[in-house]
C-alpha cells in the first residue's frame, strides 16, 4: 500500500498527523480525498464498516494499525496459532504417489512403466495396475507348479503303461521299420529308448546325490531294503528275482541285517534286508515301513519316517526322490565291539545334552544321571566345531627380544574422528620403540600422510639417536602398504612384519597403546570441561605424560627419567631429577607476570620431542586490556587512525597479538597496527631465540657483532652503573631479542639486529612508574605532509634514531640483571642501575616522547595544536620545514636540502642518528617519487602480498568489488552448530581481519567500499561462515589490485574538500544508519571514514544530517593541521547529496521532526569554517563508502580521489 500511494504521490497527508485540513487548502483537500479513496478501494467490505467515519487519510491508517498492528503477545500468539494450524490438503494425486515410492525394489520397472506418458495420476489407476500384476504372478507361479506336477504325473503314466504294454489289447508294438526319433535306430520308439531312460536315471542319481539325510534312532526296526554292497553275514537264498522299472530283472542272492550309520554318527540296523548286486544304488521301501507300523510324513521337502511320535529317519527331497545320506557299518564294528557301542551312547548323550562338554558328562556319569551309560572320549563332533569356533589365543608374550633403542619398532594408525582438532587434524600416528617403550604421536589430516610423516620421524629420531630402525611391525592398512612405503623400507634396509588379516591383535603394542591415549584423552577432556576438538592435544599430553611414568613392559622403568623445570628466578629451564613439588599452592604473581611475548620462547623451551597438534597460534596470546565489567560492544571505526592513540610498541618480536574484547575505536586501531607488525616482521625460522641459540649457530660472528654494536650503544649512553644488589628491591631481568631486516635498499641486503629488552611486565604501577601515555602521528598527517610535498615540490628525507628508548631520562630507580654474555667478571653478583630508559620498561615511550619534543622547542621548533607529532618551524628563506615523529621513525620535508642538512647535524650532536637518506618506506607504506611530474605515490605492494601469502590466498581468483550489492552480514550468520563452530575455531579470522584493517588505514580506502572492513570487524566475537566467505572476497579483490595505491601531485590547486553521504538504517541487526566521508588535499584522499552511527535515526534527512556533522569535524582539524603547516584556508567545502540535509544544516529552523536530534550534531548551523554544497549522488565518491555500488560507478569514485594502480 505505500508504494502504491507514493507511486501515486499520494503518501504526503499521511506523514503528518490526522487532521482536518484547512477549508482554504484545496490541493490538500484533493491529495487528501485522492489518498483516502485509495485505501478505501483496496479495503474489504467488513474492513470498510469499522473505518468508515474516518474522514482524513492519516485517521484511517491510524485506525487501521490500531485494529491490525497491536503489537501484544496475545495478538503474536493468535497469528502463531494460525500459522500453526495451516494445513495442506492431500489429494488423490498426493495418496497415488506416496503409494507408488513406498513400493519395494522389486517394483521398480513396474512403477517406471506405469509412470511413462501419464499426464495425471490418480490412486485408483495405481491400486487396478497394482492387482492385476498381483494376478499375472499369481497365474504364473501356478502355472509353472501345474507344469511341473503334469510331467511328473505323466512320467508314472508312462513307466506304467510301458511296464504293463503286453497285456494291453488296444497297444500294439513298433513294427520293424519304425526308427526311434531320439537315437534313430530302429525297433523301438523314442518312450521306449534305452538310451533315453539310462540318461533320465543318471540325471535322478546326481540330482539325489546332493542332499543330506539324518535319523535320529539306534533301535532295530523291521524293513525292506535292496543293497547292493557285499556283506559276510548274507543268507544265501535262490529263485527271489526284483523287477526293475525299465521292465529288466535282477536277482536277488542274500538276505539279513545291516547297521547303517547316518552322517552325524548315529545308527540303525534294518532287518530283513535282499541283498541285489546288481544295483547301483540302495533303496529304502516305504511300504514295507507301514505295513510294519511305521508313518511317513512329507513337508517343505524333509520327510520323516516315525515311529508313533518318534521320529526314526529323515530324509531330503532332491528332485523327485528323498535321500537318506549315511553309510553301512561292517558287522564286526558293528555287533562285536561293545566299545563302539560305548561311544554311540557317548555321543548320542552328548547331542541330548546339548553338545555338552566331555568333563561335565563324565560328572552326570559318576553321579549315575545317564542310566548307567558309562562316558568314554567323545568322538569328533563337527557340530561343535562350527557351533563353538573362536579365535586362536595369542600367546601374551612376543616372540621377539629386543636388545637395543630402534631394534623393533610398532606403528599403527588411528582414525578418522568424528571431529577435527583444532589443526584441521582427523587422524594420527604412533610408533612405539619396543626397548624403551618410548612412544611418539603424530597428528595428519589424511591418511596419506603416513609415509611422509614417518619419513621425516625417521630422519629426526635416527639423527637424535645415533641409530638405524632395523624392524618395523604394522597391520595391512594401505597408508603402510603402499609402493613407495615399500620401497623405502627395502632401500633403507628395514624389515617389514605385517599382521594378519583381520589379527590387530599380532599388533597388540600399538593397538594398545593407541587405546591407552584415548581413554586417557578423553578423562583429560571430560574432567578440564573442554569440547571435542582439543582431542589432539589431549593425545598429545597423554603420551607425553605416559612417557614420563614407568612402563610394565620394561619392568616399570619410565623411558624419560628427569624433571624439566622453568626457573622464574633465575630465567632458564633447567633439567634435574632432585625436585621435590609443593602441590597444595600455586605462586600465581609469577604466573600472572608472564606476557604474551615470553609465552612463546617459554614454550619453545619446554617442547620435549613431541609433535604438538597445531593451532591457530595467533589467535592465542596476549592479554584483555579492558576490565571484566567492559561489557558493552561497539563497532570499530574504519578509519586512517586513531586520534593520539597511545601504543607503546616495542621494537621487537611480537606474538600472539589477540582482539580486544571491547572494540573501541582506539583498541582495533592498536590491534590492526599488531597485526600490521606481526605480518611486517613474520619471524625467520633462522633467528635464534634465545642467546645460546645465536652464540652456537653458524651466523655466530654476525649476532656477536649485532649485540656488540648493541652494547656500545649502551655503554655510550651512560645507560647504568653497576652497583650491589640492593636489599628489598625488585630486580628487572632483561633478555635478547634477535631480528632480521630487510634493507631499506636493495643494495644493503639483510640487517642483523640484536636489542637488549628489560622485562618490564614485572613492574608496578606507583613503584616502578607513574605515567605511560605516548602519542604517535596520525596516518593522515603523513598523507597530508605528502600531498604538501608532492604539490609544493620538496625534498623528503628519512632518519632512524639508534636505541631511541635509551634517551629518555628516569625518574624513579630500576635495577636490572647484567645481560646475558655480557656479565662483567669478578663482579658477577652486581646488578644494573639504570639511569636512563630502555626497551621493554613500560615509561620508556613517554620518557623518549618527551625527551625529544623538549629538544624540539629548544631548535625553535612548534608542534602542532592538531597533531603533536607533528613539528614545523621557518627557515632563513621564508620556506617552511616540516617534521613527522613516529616512535624512532621521522620523515623531514623542506624547500632547500640544505635545511635538511642543517635539522640532520643537530640531531647527530644530540642523538646517535641513521641516516635513511631519500624516503622509500615507512610503516609499510612504499613511498615512489616522479619529480619532473611533481607526483608521488603511496602504496602497500608488499604488505599486501604477504598477507595474501599468509592466509592463503595469493592464487585466488581476482574481483572487481570488495563487496557484493546482494549480501548483508549480520549476526544471524553466527554458527548455528558445533560443526561450524569447530570449523570456525581453526579459521584465522580476527588476524585476517587485522591485516585488512592497516591496509585500509595506511593506503587502501577503496576496500573500505560499502564499509567493507567495518562490517566484517563487527563479528570477530562469533563469526560464521558467511562473514568468512566475505573477508575472503576481500582479499580477492587485493589478489587483483595488489599495486593500487594513492597518489598526490599535478593539482595546481592546493586546498581541503570533503564529501559526505549515509546509508539509511543499513545495520540489519541495530537499524543504525551508515557514515561515510572522504577529505582529499589537492584532489588526492588523505583521509576517509565508514562507521555506524551512534543511535538511530528516524529519517534519511536525520541521517544525513548526522553524517555531515561527523565530515564537518573532520573537516575543521583538517583546516587546522594544514593552517599550521602554511597553507591558510577561509572554509573547507563539504558536499553533501542531501538537499534537506543541507538545508537542515543552513536554516536556524527547529520543528518537531528535527527536535529529537542531540544537540552535539547541531553545531555545524553555527560554525563558519564549513561551508555546505550540494554535488549529485553519481559524482559524490563518498557514496562507496556508505552502500555497495556497480563496479561502473567504484571505479568513478576512485577515479575521483586519485586512487589507482602506482
Amino acid at each position: 500500500m505505500r508504494s502504491l500511494l507514493k507511486q501515486q504521490g499520494l503518501w504526503a497527508p499521511l506523514t503528518g498527523k490526522a487532521r482536518k485540513a484547512d477549508e482554504n487548502d484545496e490541493e490538500w483537500i484533493t491529495l487528501d480525498e485522492k489518498a483516502h479513496s485509495t485505501i478505501m478501494l483496496c479495503l474489504s467490505d467488513d474492513i470498510i464498516i469499522e473505518v468508515a467515519y474516518q474522514e482524513t487519510a492519516a485517521a484511517l491508517c491510524t485506525k487501521l494499525e490500531s485494529l491490525y498492528m497491536t503489537k501484544s503477545l496475545t495478538n503474536k500468539l493468535l497469528l502463531k496459532q494460525r500459522l500453526f494450524r495451516l494445513r495442506m490438503r492431500e489429494e488423490d494425486e498426493d495418496v497415488a504417489l506416496i503409494l507408488l515410492v513406498s513400493l519395494p525394489e522389486s517394483y521398480e520397472n513396474f512403477v517406471e512403466s506405469f509412470m511413462t506418458g501419464k499426464e495425471t495420476l490418480s490412486l485408483e489407476d495405481v491400486r487396478s495396475a497394482l492387482h492385476i500384476r498381483e494376478d499375472r504372478q499369481q497365474a504364473t507361479s501356478s502355472a509353472m507348479e501345474n507344469q511341473a506336477s503334469g510331467l511328473s504325473v505323466m512320467g508314472k503314466r508312462q513307466k506304467k503303461s510301458g511296464k504293463k504294454k503286453s497285456k494291453s489289447k488296444g497297444l500294439k508294438g513298433p513294427k520293424p521299420g519304425d526308427i526311434c526319433n531320439y537315437c534313430k535306430e530302429p525297433g523301438h520308439w523314442k518312450f521306449d529308448c534305452p538310451k533315453k531312460k539310462k540318461k533320465q536315471g543318471k540325471k535322478e542319481d546326481a540330482d539325489g546325490s546332493a542332499t543330506v539325510a539324518e535319523a535320529d534312532d539306534t533301535n532295530s526296526e523291521e524293513g525292506l531294503a535292496l543293497v547292493a554292497d557285499e556283506q559276510p553275514h548274507w543268507n544265501d537264498i535262490d529263485g527271489d528275482n526284483v523287477s526293475m522299472a525299465n521292465s529288466a530283472v535282477c536277482k536277488v542272492v542274500g538276505i539279513g541285517s545291516i547297521r547303517i550309520r547316518t552322517h552325524d554318527g548315529v545308527f540303525c540296523t534294518l532287518n530283513d534286508v535282499r541283498h541285489v548286486p546288481q544295483m547301483t544304488k540302495n533303496l529304502i521301501s516305504l511300504s514295507t515301513f507301514d505295513s510294519k507300523g511305521f508313518s511317513f510324513k512329507g513337508e517343505g521337502g524333509v520327510m520323516h519316517i516315525l515311529k508313533g511320535s518318534k521320529v526314526v529317519l529323515t530324509a531330503l527331497k532332491c528332485g523327485t526322490l528323498y535321500i537318506m545320506k549315511g553309510s553301512i557299518v561292517a558287522s564286526s564294528a558293528d555287533i562285536a565291539s561293545s566299545e563302539v557301542l560305548t561311544k554311540d551312547m557317548t555321543k548320542l548323550w552328548h547331542m541330548r545334552l546339548g553338545h555338552m562338554g566331555e568333563r561335565v558328562m563324565q560328572i552326570l556319569s559318576r553321579r549315575d544321571f545317564l542310566s548307567g551309560h558309562k562316558v568314554q572320549n567323545l568322538e569328533f563332533c563337527e557340530h561343535c566345531v562350527f557351533g563353538k569356533l573362536h579365535r586362536s589365543k595369542f600367546p601374551k608374550k612376543g616372540v621377539h627380544r629386543t636388545k637395543g633403542t630402534l631394534d623393533y619398532i610398532h606403528m599403527d594408525c588411528w582414525g578418522p574422528s568424528r571431529v577435527e582438532s583444532i589443526g584441521g587434524h582427523k587422524y594420527f600416528v604412533s610408533m612405539i620403540d619396543d626397548y624403551s617403550r618410548m612412544t611418539w604421536v603424530i597428528m595428519m589430516k589424511h591418511k596419506g600422510e603416513a609415509f611422509k610423516k614417518f619419513n621425516q620421524w625417521k630422519i629426526l629420531i635416527e639423527n637424535q639417536t645415533g641409530k638405524k630402525i632395523k624392524r618395523l611391525r604394522t597391520d595391512n592398512g594401505l597408508e603402510f602398504c603402499s609402493s613407495e612405503f615399500n620401497e623405502f623400507c627395502n632401500n633403507e634396509r628395514i624389515v617389514r612384519h605385517h599382521t594378519i588379516r583381520h589379527t590387530p591383535q599380532q599388533n597388540g603394542v600399538a593397538e594398545r597403546m593407541n587405546q591407552t591415549l584415548l581413554e586417557r584423552a578423553r578423562c583429560m577432556l571430560f574432567h578440564a570441561g573442554l569440547t571435542r576438538k582439543f582431542w589432539a592435544e589431549a593425545v598429545n599430553t597423554a603420551c607425553y605424560l605416559i612417557n614420563r611414568g614407568p612402563h610394565t613392559g620394561i619392568e616399570c622403568k619410565t623411558p624419560y627419567e628427569g624433571y624439566r623445570i622453568w626457573s622464574p628466578s633465575e630465567n632458564r629451564v633447567i633439567l634435574s631429577r632432585n625436585v621435590v613439588f609443593d602441590e597444595n599452592s600455586m605462586f600465581n604473581s609469577v604466573v600472572k607476570s608472564i606476557s604474551a611475548e615470553d609465552s612463546s620462547s617459554v614454550d619453545k623451551q619446554v617442547e620435549l620431542q613431541i609433535t604438538h597438534d597445531e593451532s591457530e597460534s595467533q589467535l592465542q596470546g596476549g592479554e584483555d586490556q579492558h576490565s571484566p565489567d567492559e561489557t558493552e560492544t561497539t563497532t570499530p571505526d574504519v578509519h586512517p587512525e586513531a586520534r593520539q592513540t597511545s601504543i607503546a610498541i616495542d621494537r621487537a618480536r611480537r606474538t600472539g597479538v589477540k582482539p580486544p574484547l571491547r572494540y573501541g575505536f582506539e583498541d582495533m586501531m592498536a590491534y590492526a597496527l599488531q597485526v600490521a607488525n606481526e605480518v611486517e616482521d613474520e619471524p625467520s625460522t633462522e633467528e635464534p631465540s634465545t642467546y645460546k641459540e645465536a652464540v652456537s649457530g653458524r651466523e655466530r660472528a654476525k649476532w656477536l657483532a649485532a649485540m656488540g654494536e648493541e652494547m656500545e650503544s649502551l655503554w655510550k649512553n651512560l645507560t647504568w652503573e653497576l652497583v650491589k644488589r640492593p636489599k628489598g628491591r625488585k630486580i628487572v631481568t632483561c633478555k635478547w631479542i634477535f631480528k632480521k631486516k630487510e634493507g631499506t635498499t636493495p643494495d644493503e641486503g639483510v640487517r642483523y639486529k640484536a636489542r637488549l629488552v628489560a622485562r618490564g611486565f614485572t613492574q608496578k604501577e606507583g613503584v616502578d612508574y607513574n605515567e605511560i601515555f605516548s602519542p604517535v602521528v596520525r596516518h593522515t598527517s603523513i598523507r597530508v605532509l605528502l600531498a604538501m610535498v608532492a604539490h609544493h615540490d620538496l625534498e623528503l628525507e628519512q632518519l632512524d634514531v639508534k636505541t631511541a628508548f635509551l634517551h629518555g631520562m628516569l625518574e624513579k630507580d630500576i635495577y636490572m640483571t647484567q645481560p646475558e654474555g655480557f656479565v662483567v667478571p669478578g663482579k658477577e653478583d652486581y646488578v644494573c642501575k639504570l639511569k636512563k630508559s630502555l626497551y621493554g620498561l613500560k615509561q620508556s615511550p613517554r620518557l623518549w616522547y618527551k625527551r625529544f619534543g623538549n629538544y624540539m622547542i629548544q631548535l625553535g621548533y612548534s608542534r602542532s595544536l592538531y597533531d603533536c607529532c607533528v613539528y614545523h618551524n621557518k627557515a632563513d628563506d621564508g620556506s617552511m620545514i616540516y617534521l613527522v615523529l613516529y616512535v624512532d621513525d621521522m620523515l623531514i620535508a623542506a624547500k632547500s636540502k640544505s635545511e635538511i642538512q642543517k635539522l640532520k647535524a643537530n640531531f647527530n650532536a644530540e642523538f646517535d642518528m641513521k641516516d635513511l637518506g631519500a624516503v622509500k618506506k615507512i610503516l609499510g607504506m612504499e613511498i615512489c617519487r616522479e619529480r619532473e611530474k611533481k607526483k608521488l605515490s603511496l602504496s602497500q605492494k608488499s604488505y599486501i602480498e604477504k598477507i595474501l601469502s599468509r592466509f592463503g590466498m595469493s592464487t585466488a581468483k581476482p574481483i572487481d568489488t570488495p563487496s557484493a550489492t546482494n549480501i548483508h552480514l549480520s549476526s544471524d550468520h553466527a554458527p548455528k552448530s558445533e560443526a561450524e563452530e569447530e570449523y570456525m575455531s581453526r579459521v584465522p579470522y580476527s588476524n585476517a581481519v587485522g591485516s585488512l584493517m592497516y591496509a585500509m588505514v595506511c593506503t587502501r580506502p577503496d576496500i573500505a567500499h560499502a564499509h567493507a572492513v567495518s562490517v566484517v570487524s563487527r563479528f570477530m566475537g562469533q563469526p560464521g561462515k558467511e562473514h568468512w566467505q566475505a573477508v575472503k572476497r576481500i582479499f580477492r579483490y587485493l589478489r587483483g589490485t595488489s599495486d593500487v595505491g594513492l597518489i598526490y601531485g599535478g593539482d595546481t590547486h592546493c586546498s581541503v574538500t570533503g564529501y559526505s553521504d549515509s546509508d539509511y538504517a543499513g545495520d540489519v541487526d541495530g537499524r543504525r544508519s551508515m557514515t561515510g566521508y572522504v577529505f582529499t588535499l589537492g584532489g588526492s584522499v588523505v583521509s576517509w571514514k565508514a562507521t555506524l552511527q551512534a543511535a538511530v535515526t528516524l529519517s534519511t534527512t536525520e541521517a544525513e544530517y548526522m553524517a555531515l556533522t561527523e565530515a564537518a569535524k573532520e573537516g575543521i582539524w583538517l583546516k587546522g593541521l594544514v593552517g599550521d603547516l602554511g597553507l591558510h584556508q577561509e572554509q573547507v567545502v563539504v558536499f553533501c547529496d542531501s538537499q534537506s540535509a543541507i538545508c537542515l544544516a543552513k536554516d536556524q529552523v527547529h520543528h518537531e521532526r528535527t527536535k529529537h536530534i542531540d544537540v552535539r550534531y547541531h553545531f555545524l548551523k553555527n560554525e563558519k569554517r564549513i561551508e555546505v554544497k550540494k554535488v549529485g549522488t553519481a559524482d559524490n565518491p563518498a557514496d562507496m563508502f556508505t552502500k555497495p555500488v556497480p563496479h561502473s560507478k567504484f571505479q568513478h569514485c576512485l577515479d575521483l580521489l586519485n586512487v589507482m594502480s602506482c
